[in-house]
């Protein structure tokens, strides 16, 4: 029997663990809740399909995604309404990404391009007093439309980590079923109950956000993300510049990380 299997608890044994620590907050029960929740950080390690030219292990990830794990048990709140599973996906993901930005794992060619374009749009921007729209863009940056692209895609990936997705979570296997959840690699095209509640729990939180937002952002979004648009496309409906549509693209990405992190969801 794996370690992962002797920590599973039935349901019963797990809520009154977590009563326990709720009331008591001892290490030792704390344990008891890591061990059981081991299967999570596996199942994100899996789910944020890391490169294999990444330098760092799959164990010292493992070891960063217990510490997420780790937080999610000291901070959890039961009365805010989040499912323990969601909440800690959130924290082990976001843990195992901070330590892959640390380590400089990003690609240093686009992250280069990313800093490039953001020097040139704000140096013509100080220099005009206005926003400089693409063309001015490319040409101080002095490249061709064709890579302008590229930089504009670096850009694009520079916001990837507000991604407006989190993965899935999968169901925990029954106790009599003898293989060991941290060996298993859940189905993606699976959708189980727990996928289910912690997609439409996030989900109501966007729209939520999304309708409250000015007619011109929710446009940008609603057509990036669920009409499939480019930023060029976009700019040609709605009568902007493509940089133009790239920043508020960024600006309501990063306002609703603050949204759903306020609400332990990201």
């Amino acid at each position: 029997m794996s370690l992962a299997q002797r920590g599973r608890l039935s349901e019963e044994e797990l809520q009154q663990l977590w009563q326990r620590y709720w009331k008591q907050r001892t290490d030792a029960d704390r344990q008891r809740l890591i061990l059981h929740y081991l299967w999570l950080v596996r199942y994100v390690l899996h789910s944020l399909q890391l490169p294999e030219t990444t330098l760092v292990s799959e164990e010292d990830l493992e070891h960063t995604g217990i510490l997420g794990l780790n937080e999610a048990i000291e901070r959890f709140d039961p009365t805010r309404g989040t499912k323990f599973e969601t909440y800690a996906v959130t924290r082990i993901r976001g843990a195992i990404l901070d330590e892959l930005r640390k380590l400089d794992w990003l690609s240093r060619t686009a992250r280069r391009k990313f800093h490039a374009y953001q020097k040139a749009a704000d140096e013509l921007s100080q220099e005009t007093g206005a926003e400089a729209s693409a063309e001015q863009i490319r040409k101080r940056l002095g490249v061709s439309p064709e890579l302008y692209r590229s930089y504009l895609r670096a850009v694009e990936a520079a916001h990837a980590a507000t991604t407006l997705s989190t993965p899935s979570l999968p169901v925990e296997e029954g106790e009599e079923d003898a293989t060991d959840p941290l060996e298993e690699v859940p189905d993606p095209n699976a959708v189980e109950p727990l996928d289910r509640l912690a997609r439409e729990e996030l989900l109501a939180h966007i729209m939520r956000y999304l309708e409250q937002l000015p007619e011109r952002k929710r446009l940008v979004i609603v057509l990036y993300y669920y009409e499939g648009l480019t930023f060029r496309e976009i700019g040609e409906l709605l009568q902007l510049t493509e940089s133009r549509v790239c920043q508020i693209h960024a600006q309501v990405l990063e306002e609703l990380r603050r949204h759903l992190r306020a609400h332990d969801l990201t």
